[in-house]
């Protein structure tokens, strides 16, 4: 284990350079409700209503850096970190409404070899994507590549100890930009996996998207919203997705779009253009929004998203649940 520094928020649910209480890869985690706008009245984002949100912080060294999510039926979460973590936990609700978190997890994304992260640059996790089963897919970036464990259970810590079954390299992101890889990777249909480069474009304003169907790859184009970039994704499971987009600038700050588009007929040299259904600025809740999931109850979809602090004490590390306008 390297001495106390920047690398040590790689690997700090084994370190004890971090500072917070840790056992056996539990961490405690505060949260602090927020609402969707500083407009009382402000209950919905475009189709996505309201369901509660939460900031999530933690004294723990290095907290944050979420990239993807997923949220399952019973309300256990699994999401990854860019510096290589898996984090699991429980979601707390009142009625429909988001109020906290419990029984928060950490544990690093381990190797072929069990080894932990060394550097950012070898385990930028962006997203990842749960089967029913447990299987776990974790898109990395910089090292373009996906990896495959088995058995993930949020709800298990020691499933994180798993090693990866399979390390694969696709060749259509060999030429993507280092820190412009694979951040959107769902699965959108049955053996139907949808990948979108944050910044690889054939023309500008249209990324390079590869439908990867029964292991046979479909190269089309996404159309991003104006000044966007497709940040993370998640099936509705009849071919469509909903897209997170992400925006900053120095004069605007954070912005972020969730589009939804159907990919079920997409075709080689296709250009899919996506329908914004919300759209989220100041006086709204915002950061830099960077993981999407959904969960089922019957007929309605719950959408919850996730943001990335950057580990900058200026940023947030935000939760928040809505419901889909059906």
């Amino acid at each position: 284990m390297r001495a106390c520094g920047l690398g040590v928020a790689l690997v700090l649910v084994l370190s004890s350079c971090a500072t917070g209480r840790l056992r056996d890869g539990s961490i405690d985690v505060a949260t602090t409700s927020v609402p969707l706008s500083t407009d009382p009245a402000t209950v919905a984002a475009g189709e996505l209503r309201y369901l509660g949100g939460v900031v999530l912080s933690s004294r723990v060294r290095g907290f944050g850096g979420f990239s993807g999510l997923r949220v399952r039926d019973d309300g256990w979460a699994l999401a990854v970190s860019d510096t290589g973590l898996w984090a699991g936990f429980r979601l707390v609700e009142q009625g429909e409404r988001l109020v906290g978190i419990s029984s928060f997890h950490l544990a690093p994304i381990l190797d072929e070899q069990g080894h932990g992260p060394a550097s950012k640059s070898a385990v930028d996790a962006e997203s990842v994507e749960l089967g029913l089963d447990g299987t776990a897919v974790v898109s990395m970036e910089q090292d373009h590549r996906f990896q495959r464990y088995s058995g993930i259970d949020p709800a298990r810590p020691a499933s994180f100890a798993a090693l990866p079954t399979a390390v694969t390299r696709p060749a259509f992101m060999a030429n993507w930009p280092r820190n412009g890889g694979a951040e959107t990777h769902a699965l959108v249909g049955p053996e139907t996996d949808l990948t979108i480069s944050e910044d690889a474009e054939t023309a500008p304003g249209i990324r390079e998207a590869v439908l990867t169907i029964a292991g046979q790859k479909r190269r089309f184009g996404y159309r991003t919203p104006p000044g966007f970039a497709p940040t993370d994704a998640v099936g509705l499971g009849d071919g469509r997705a909903l897209i997170l987009h992400r925006r900053f600038s120095k004069a605007d700050g954070a912005s972020a779009i969730v589009a939804i588009a159907d990919f079920g007929r997409t075709n080689e040299g296709d250009i899919v253009s996506p329908r914004e259904i919300a759209r989220f600025a100041p006086p709204l809740t915002v950061d830099n929004m960077e993981g999407i999931a959904v969960r089922r109850s019957g007929a309605r979809t719950f959408v919850y998203l996730i943001s990335d602090n950057n580990q900058n004490k200026a940023q947030r590390t935000l939760l928040l649940k809505f419901e889909l306008a059906r």
